[in-house]
Protein backbone atom coordinates (compact mmCIF):
# COMPACT_ATOMS: atom_id res chain seq x y z
CA UNK A 1 0.00 0.00 0.00
CA UNK A 2 2.81 2.40 1.11
CA UNK A 3 4.98 1.61 -1.69
CA UNK A 4 2.57 1.82 -4.50
CA UNK A 5 0.65 4.68 -3.66
CA UNK A 6 3.96 6.97 -3.77
CA UNK A 7 4.75 4.86 -7.08
CA UNK A 8 1.61 6.34 -8.47
CA UNK A 9 2.03 9.59 -6.89
CA UNK A 10 5.44 9.86 -8.70
CA UNK A 11 3.71 9.13 -11.90
CA UNK A 12 0.78 11.23 -11.98
CA UNK A 13 3.41 14.09 -11.23
CA UNK A 14 5.87 13.34 -14.54
CA UNK A 15 2.97 13.08 -16.69
CA UNK A 16 0.95 16.02 -15.75
CA UNK A 17 3.59 18.30 -14.09
CA UNK A 18 2.36 21.44 -16.61
CA UNK A 19 -1.33 21.33 -15.00
CA UNK A 20 -2.06 23.19 -12.05
CA UNK A 21 -4.73 20.91 -11.59
CA UNK A 22 -2.47 18.03 -11.78
CA UNK A 23 -0.13 19.53 -9.28
CA UNK A 24 -2.97 20.25 -6.81
CA UNK A 25 -3.91 16.38 -7.14
CA UNK A 26 -0.86 15.20 -7.02
CA UNK A 27 -0.67 17.46 -3.59
CA UNK A 28 -3.87 16.43 -2.47
CA UNK A 29 -3.27 12.15 -2.78
CA UNK A 30 0.33 13.20 -1.09
CA UNK A 31 -2.05 14.89 2.20
CA UNK A 32 -3.88 11.83 2.24
CA UNK A 33 -0.92 9.33 1.97
CA UNK A 34 0.58 10.87 4.93
CA UNK A 35 -2.85 10.81 6.94
CA UNK A 36 -2.85 6.84 6.31
CA UNK A 37 0.25 6.40 7.90
CA UNK A 38 -0.53 9.00 10.57
CA UNK A 39 1.96 12.05 9.62
CA UNK A 40 -0.01 14.84 10.31
CA UNK A 41 2.64 17.35 10.56
CA UNK A 42 3.72 16.62 7.09
CA UNK A 43 0.41 16.44 5.82
CA UNK A 44 -0.34 19.73 7.55
CA UNK A 45 2.99 21.14 5.63
CA UNK A 46 1.15 21.06 2.29
CA UNK A 47 -1.77 23.19 2.55
CA UNK A 48 -0.32 25.81 1.44
CA UNK A 49 1.26 24.90 -1.71
CA UNK A 50 -2.10 23.59 -2.97
CA UNK A 51 -4.30 26.42 -4.95
CA UNK A 52 -7.89 25.77 -4.89
CA UNK A 53 -8.82 28.83 -7.36
CA UNK A 54 -9.91 26.29 -10.34
CA UNK A 55 -11.30 23.69 -7.70
CA UNK A 56 -15.27 23.43 -7.94
CA UNK A 57 -17.35 23.51 -5.10
CA UNK A 58 -17.61 20.17 -4.04
CA UNK A 59 -13.60 19.57 -4.19
CA UNK A 60 -12.81 22.59 -2.18
CA UNK A 61 -15.24 20.84 0.76
CA UNK A 62 -13.39 18.02 0.66
CA UNK A 63 -10.15 19.69 0.55
CA UNK A 64 -11.20 21.75 3.19
CA UNK A 65 -12.82 18.61 5.46
CA UNK A 66 -9.46 16.81 4.81
CA UNK A 67 -7.20 19.73 6.54
CA UNK A 68 -10.15 19.92 9.16
CA UNK A 69 -9.15 16.78 9.86
CA UNK A 70 -5.46 16.75 9.94
CA UNK A 71 -5.93 19.76 12.36
CA UNK A 72 -8.02 17.64 14.63
CA UNK A 73 -5.66 15.17 14.50
CA UNK A 74 -2.80 17.61 15.61
CA UNK A 75 -5.15 19.10 18.75
CA UNK A 76 -5.49 22.24 16.82
CA UNK A 77 -9.48 22.28 17.32
CA UNK A 78 -9.85 25.65 16.60
CA UNK A 79 -8.61 25.39 13.37
CA UNK A 80 -10.41 22.22 12.39
CA UNK A 81 -13.27 24.02 13.55
CA UNK A 82 -12.69 26.67 10.64
CA UNK A 83 -11.87 24.65 7.96
CA UNK A 84 -14.60 22.54 8.41
CA UNK A 85 -16.97 25.51 8.96
CA UNK A 86 -15.36 26.18 5.32
CA UNK A 87 -16.07 22.96 4.28
CA UNK A 88 -19.66 23.46 4.80
CA UNK A 89 -19.77 26.60 2.97
CA UNK A 90 -18.79 25.02 -0.10
CA UNK A 91 -20.95 22.49 0.51
CA UNK A 92 -23.80 22.21 3.30
CA UNK A 93 -24.99 18.49 2.72
CA UNK A 94 -21.97 16.41 3.63
CA UNK A 95 -23.07 14.59 6.59
CA UNK A 96 -19.59 13.80 7.35
CA UNK A 97 -18.14 17.21 7.62
CA UNK A 98 -21.57 17.90 10.39
CA UNK A 99 -20.14 14.71 12.28
CA UNK A 100 -16.93 16.11 12.40
CA UNK A 101 -17.93 19.46 14.10
CA UNK A 102 -19.76 17.30 16.40
CA UNK A 103 -16.99 15.11 17.24
CA UNK A 104 -15.05 18.36 17.80
CA UNK A 105 -17.97 19.77 20.21
CA UNK A 106 -17.55 16.16 22.16
CA UNK A 107 -13.72 16.26 22.60
CA UNK A 108 -14.46 19.63 24.21
CA UNK A 109 -17.20 18.25 26.39
CA UNK A 110 -19.53 20.29 24.82
CA UNK A 111 -21.78 17.59 24.25
CA UNK A 112 -25.38 19.62 23.49
CA UNK A 113 -23.36 21.25 20.45
CA UNK A 114 -22.15 18.29 19.64
CA UNK A 115 -25.48 16.48 19.61
CA UNK A 116 -26.73 19.07 17.22
CA UNK A 117 -24.38 18.33 14.59
CA UNK A 118 -24.67 14.43 14.70
CA UNK A 119 -28.38 14.90 14.26
CA UNK A 120 -27.68 17.59 11.61
CA UNK A 121 -25.20 14.42 9.88
CA UNK A 122 -28.26 11.88 10.99
CA UNK A 123 -30.55 14.12 8.81
CA UNK A 124 -28.66 14.33 5.92
CA UNK A 125 -27.51 10.28 6.21
CA UNK A 126 -30.04 7.83 8.24
CA UNK A 127 -27.58 4.87 7.26
CA UNK A 128 -24.28 6.22 9.15
CA UNK A 129 -22.87 3.96 11.84
CA UNK A 130 -19.96 6.40 13.10
CA UNK A 131 -22.79 9.19 13.81
CA UNK A 132 -25.34 6.63 15.02
CA UNK A 133 -22.91 5.71 17.52
CA UNK A 134 -22.03 8.85 18.05
CA UNK A 135 -25.31 10.05 19.34
CA UNK A 136 -25.69 6.67 21.44
CA UNK A 137 -22.43 8.10 23.52
CA UNK A 138 -23.25 11.32 23.28
CA UNK A 139 -27.21 11.16 24.57
CA UNK A 140 -25.44 8.57 27.34
CA UNK A 141 -22.99 11.19 28.92
CA UNK A 142 -26.58 13.71 28.60
CA UNK A 143 -28.35 11.03 30.40
CA UNK A 144 -30.53 9.91 28.28
CA UNK A 145 -30.48 6.72 28.19
CA UNK A 146 -33.57 5.43 26.31
CA UNK A 147 -32.61 7.24 23.24
CA UNK A 148 -28.77 6.56 23.89
CA UNK A 149 -30.05 2.73 23.32
CA UNK A 150 -32.14 3.59 20.44
CA UNK A 151 -29.16 4.76 18.52
CA UNK A 152 -27.07 1.83 19.30
CA UNK A 153 -29.41 -0.79 17.95
CA UNK A 154 -29.81 1.22 14.88
CA UNK A 155 -25.95 1.31 15.22
CA UNK A 156 -26.16 -2.33 15.40
CA UNK A 157 -28.35 -3.12 12.73
CA UNK A 158 -27.11 -0.73 9.92
CA UNK A 159 -23.31 -2.26 10.38
CA UNK A 160 -22.68 -4.44 13.40
CA UNK A 161 -19.04 -5.20 12.84
CA UNK A 162 -18.07 -1.57 12.85
CA UNK A 163 -20.44 -1.51 16.21
CA UNK A 164 -18.17 -4.07 17.77
CA UNK A 165 -14.85 -2.54 16.46
CA UNK A 166 -15.46 0.62 18.17
CA UNK A 167 -17.24 -1.04 21.29
CA UNK A 168 -14.89 -0.82 24.45
CA UNK A 169 -15.94 -2.33 27.42
CA UNK A 170 -13.02 -0.99 29.54
CA UNK A 171 -13.80 2.72 28.50
CA UNK A 172 -17.92 1.99 29.07
CA UNK A 173 -17.12 0.80 32.46
CA UNK A 174 -14.59 4.06 33.21
CA UNK A 175 -17.54 6.85 31.84
CA UNK A 176 -20.11 4.52 33.50
CA UNK A 177 -17.95 5.17 36.92
CA UNK A 178 -17.47 8.58 36.50
CA UNK A 179 -20.63 9.23 35.76
CA UNK A 180 -21.92 7.94 38.87
CA UNK A 181 -19.46 9.85 40.67
CA UNK A 182 -20.93 12.81 39.10
CA UNK A 183 -24.71 11.62 39.84
CA UNK A 184 -25.07 9.46 42.52
CA UNK A 185 -28.77 10.73 42.90
CA UNK A 186 -29.88 9.44 39.11
CA UNK A 187 -31.65 6.05 40.09
CA UNK A 188 -31.65 4.89 36.75
CA UNK A 189 -28.18 5.22 36.12
CA UNK A 190 -27.41 3.16 39.19
CA UNK A 191 -29.50 0.14 37.25
CA UNK A 192 -27.48 0.60 34.31
CA UNK A 193 -24.09 0.56 36.50
CA UNK A 194 -25.18 -2.53 38.07
CA UNK A 195 -26.33 -4.35 34.84
CA UNK A 196 -22.68 -2.92 33.67
CA UNK A 197 -21.28 -4.74 36.26
CA UNK A 198 -22.42 -8.27 35.58
CA UNK A 199 -19.56 -10.27 33.80
CA UNK A 200 -20.71 -10.72 30.51
CA UNK A 201 -23.62 -8.50 30.01
CA UNK A 202 -21.97 -6.53 27.50
CA UNK A 203 -22.04 -8.89 25.16
CA UNK A 204 -25.98 -9.54 25.47
CA UNK A 205 -25.91 -6.09 23.27
CA UNK A 206 -25.61 -7.55 20.08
Amino acid sequence: MKKSMLIFIFFLAIFSKNSLQAKNDVLFLKMHYYIHTEEYSKAHSLISRINVKQWTSREKAELFNTIGFINYKMNNYDEALKYYYLALKFNPELSYVNNNIGIIFYSLNQYKKAKTYFLKAYSLQKKYPKVLFNLCLTDFILRDYKNSFKWFRKAVGCDEKYVRERFNEEKALTKLDRLMREHPEDQQLKKIYRWAMKDGNFRKLF
